[in-house]
């Protein structure tokens, strides 16, 4: 079985899958105009759908016992605050996820909310939907008056940098080294 790309059991898929360097990586780019950023309670209809993906993405995860894809978008769409999650639409199909919620990190408990479950349907990605449904999540915080973002990643620091988050660490989870990152919201004053 290979390792999970995750922080921990317990963090989902965190921050994964998404082109994030400003080369051609080869996939078709979609107009950003023809993407809409819907908060994932406007429109329930996509929860099988995005579980689906989730699934697809990280069948070690959600394939063998240790979260329910379903019941973990289910979750998403039904707070007001945290948990809380965004869906990328394209012609009403979801193309692209990401959530808010309290926990992530076992070795970083202390810290949160932290942004998960980063996905973005592999033909898509390239095309910018990965930045704004960050920009969205870093909204939705910044109007809840959260002060404090955080991530964790093995694949995303180009995303997280150009969108001015902080590396303020370094783990080792599965054999693998994770950035974990930090976005402070209170100065942020060109958030809306």
């Amino acid at each position: 079985m290979r390792a999970p790309r995750l922080a921990d059991a317990a963090s989902r898929a965190v921050m994964q899958g998404v082109c994030v360097d400003d080369s051609d990586c080869g996939q078709p780019h979609i107009l950003e105009d023809s993407i809409a950023i819907r908060p994932l309670k406007d429109c329930p209809e996509h929860i099988e759908e995005i579980a689906r993906q989730l699934e697809i993405e990280w069948p070690e995860y959600y394939g063998e016992g240790f979260s329910n894809a379903r019941e973990e978008v289910r979750g998403y769409a039904c707070a007001s605050v945290l948990p809380y999650g965004f869906v990328a639409l394209n012609e009403n199909v979801a193309c692209g996820f990401m959530a808010v919620r309290s926990d992530c990190l076992h070795s970083h408990s202390h810290l949160g909310p932290w942004v998960v479950c980063g996905l973005v349907r592999p033909q898509m990605r390239g095309s910018g939907i990965g930045e704004r449904l960050l920009q969205a999540i870093e909204r939705h915080a910044w109007r809840h008056r959260i002060p404090a973002l955080y991530a964790a990643s093995a694949t995303c620091h180009n995303l997280l940098l150009r969108a001015r988050w902080y590396k303020m660490d370094e783990v080792a989870h599965f054999g693998e080294r994770l950035g974990v990152y930090t976005k402070r919201l209170e100065v942020e004053s060109t958030v809306q």
